[in-house]
Order: C-alpha cells, then structure tokens, then sequence
C-alpha cells in the first residue's frame, strides 16, 4: 500500500479482496467498505494504490487493472461517482478543451497498418494509474498520469498494436466532480520502452514573457520534464518533433525533442538529454560504462539558447 488519506472524520485505504475503505478516525471502526463496480463490473487493482481526498470526494488510480481504471467515489458511503480509462475500443470519441475531437479507439489496432481497424488490444492495455492524481481546485480539474502500455505483445514489443495507445504514458485533465475529459498530453507515443510515465504533476504559477500562466511540470523516464498550460495542455516549453530510427517498421516514426530557451528559462534548472546515437554520448558511454548519460544543466543566454556550463552550487 502507498498510503492512506484522511477527511471528514475518516481515514479512507484499501484492503484485500479490492476493498476501498473507509474507518472512523478516532476508533477505527469500519465505516463502509465498497468493493469499486462501473457497469456492473468490479474494478480490481486498488489494493497498492492511495486514495487521495477532496471535498466530498475519494480519488483512487488502479495498478494491474486491465484497462488502467482511474475512479472517484463519494466519501460519505463509497457510491461510485465517475470512471475514466487508460485504454478504450473503437468508436469512444472525446473533444479536448481545444476544440479537437479524436477517437482513442483508433489509437489502438491488430493489424500492422496504424489507425485501421477496430481492435482487442484496449481490453488488457494496462496504462496503470498507479499513482495519485493531482488536484487543481481552482481550475475544477484534476491531472491523472498514466503508466505503461502491457498488451499486444507485451511492454516492450507493440508489434501488434501500431499507433499512438492512448491514453498510455500519458497526463490525462479530468473535471474534478465528473471525470469529464478535458485534455491529454502523451510523453511516450506507442510505448515499447516500459517507460511508464505515471508521475504526478506538481502545479505553479509562474511568468512568462511578462504574463503569469498557470501550468504544471510534468516528468518522465525518457529523460524529458513537460511544462504544459494546464488550462489547455499547450508547451510553455518549445519543442518540436523529430523524425527518427523506428524499432521497428510500425513503430510511429517520431519522437519529441523538447528544448527550453534561455531566454525563457534564465535561472531555473534544467534536464540536457543526449542522444545515444551522437558521438558525445559515444564517448561518454565507453568512458563511463553506461548506455545513456543524463546531465544537468543550467541555462543561459546564447546563440543555442544552452550553455556547456556545469552548476557551481
């Protein structure tokens, strides 16, 4: 277990058989205790997970569930409020707050052709909200970062299911009280690195270019840290995408470079990652015995718009 939360006299955790619970504070008596259902059907994987509460509401992610259930339940009975996925079949559309509407369906295939077919692959995809969302009161939303895609082969072979996989390795913005869709961001496109991207987002204010603008800071095990608009998921920190050396023939030929000007960022600390394939990294990977070198950096002004120079402190 990763730990409980406590709110309105209670402290809500889990227990085995898939238990939410929910126990009196001062004596621990059980107040309920709710095996979580969508539909009839039983969401398991909550036992490793940590509630998280707000105003009413119990929040709680899912490790090992086959589809990455993400879920919210009212805090004075345990009743089922809302559900949202990591992974869903052809023909479940959403429009973000951007206006653009999307099929995650199509994200998803058997085939070795991207986006062609209706599929299975979503029906064990994983995608594990396993840790605890972030919660924005002031904006009504909550941020969700989900893990991993598992199936179709496996983690870290998607022969059979070329695409994007949404909502896998992805930072999801969900309406606070319904679990509305607002927005998505996907660090990791068609996953086949296990790199289970499923960290929680630390929010801010900060000011840029002269305006304040609320975002939120998002990491990932590739090496990239996301500075996104949390109102509309858009990049504070510029970056562009790169064509690349596919894994293999279906793998989405792209990747994303994220690169954050100096003149954007003077004085703040950020992560440098060098391509494995360059000679620097080359080097560096004989001199040191590793695979990949990740250094940190402080920005500066310059033409690159990075300096080579090493924090003094």
């Amino acid at each position: 277990q990763r730990g409980v939360s406590v709110g309105e006299g209670k402290v809500f955790t889990t227990a085995a058989g898939d238990r939410l619970v929910a126990l009196d504070k001062d004596t621990g008596a059980i107040v309920w205790a709710v095996v979580p259902t969508f539909n009839g059907t039983a969401i398991t994987g909550v036992s490793k997970v940590a509630p998280r509460y707000y105003d009413g509401m119990v929040y709680m992610g899912t490790n090992d569930n086959s589809r990455g259930a993400t879920f919210a339940v009212r805090a004075s009975d345990g009743a089922m409020v809302w559900t949202f996925y990591g992974a869903y079949p052809h023909g479940t559309s959403f429009t973000d707050v951007n206006g653009n509407t999307f099929d995650a369906g199509d994200t998803w295939t058997t085939k070795v052709v991207a986006n062609d077919t209706p599929n299975t692959c979503y029906l064990t995809g994983g995608a594990a909200p396993w840790q605890q969302p972030t919660l924005d009161p002031e904006l009504g939303m909550l941020y969700q970062p989900f893990g991993n895609v598992r199936s179709c082969n496996s983690s870290q072979n998607g022969e059979t299911r070329p695409g994007d996989n949404l909502f896998g390795s992805s930072l999801v913005a969900l309406d606070m009280k319904t679990g509305a869709y607002k927005w998505h961001f996907q660090a990791v496109r068609h996953d086949i690195w296990d790199m289970d991207n499923s960290l929680s987002a630390p929010l801010a204010d900060v000011v840029l270019g002269g305006q304040t603008k609320k975002v939120l800071f998002y990491g990932s095990k590739s090496g990239f840290q996301f500075t996104l608009d949390r109102t509309t998921a858009s990049r504070r920190c510029p970056s562009k995408c790169a064509q690349s050396r596919a894994t293999h023939a279906i793998t989405p030929r792209r990747r994303s470079l994220s690169r954050c000007k100096a003149s954007t960022y003077r004085g703040a600390w950020s992560f440098r990652t060098w391509d494995r394939r360059s000679p620097a990294i080359r080097t560096a990977s004989r001199r040191t015995g590793t695979a990949t070198r990740l250094s940190l950096i402080r920005p500066t002004p310059g033409n690159s718009g990075w300096s080579s120079r090493r924090p003094t402190t």
